[in-house]
């Protein structure tokens, strides 16, 4: 009699390790997939021509950061295909307006997704002051954009607003 009991908890330890094992098996497979889609995303944005940070890859980010100077510069490329979102609240307005810029607040991006019509093409996210560009790139992310640049610190250092000149006050 003694020995059926130590069979039986013999056989939950084991169902209890292999429910362990199964478990960590579909965490080590989750992170497995987010590692290949951050190393596809990377690859996709080299492959297109464009400048990734060390830094974005080495932290596996992505999204990249950009500075205002950076994504200025890119904004004044002739030919250069891209979409600038602009996810700031309806009720902020912007002395130096971006005529290009799609407007869509940062709440009801996910509704309106479908108006970004390519998920390759280069995304400059800008909103106040960065805080809502930067959960804009999550959100795209999660909807498989792979080419998302935030625009750090937003309209506030944008070239032109309120007397900043390429990010440096004047």
């Amino acid at each position: 009699m003694k020995l059926d009991k130590n069979v039986f908890k013999n056989i939950d330890l084991l169902n209890q390790k292999i429910d362990s094992l199964s478990d960590q098996i579909a965490s080590l497979k989750s992170e497995l997939e987010r590692k290949n889609y951050i190393i596809k995303t990377n690859l996709s944005r080299l492959a297109c021509g464009d400048n990734i940070s060390a830094d974005c890859i080495m932290s596996e980010m992505v999204y990249q950061d950009l500075s205002p100077e950076e994504a200025f510069e890119l904004y004044k490329k002739e030919n250069y295909n891209f979409i600038f979102l602009d996810v700031s609240e309806k009720s902020f307005t912007s002395i130096s307006e971006i005529e290009e810029s799609t407007k869509i607040e940062l709440e009801f991006l996910e509704m309106r997704i479908g108006e970004l019509n390519s998920k390759s093409t280069p995304i400059f996210v800008i909103s106040e002051n960065g805080t809502r560009s930067i959960l804009a790139c999550e959100i795209l992310k999660r909807y498989g954009f792979i080419n998302i640049n935030n625009i750090s610190g937003g309209h506030k250092f944008w070239p032109g607003h309120k007397g900043v000149s390429l990010g440096l006050v004047a």
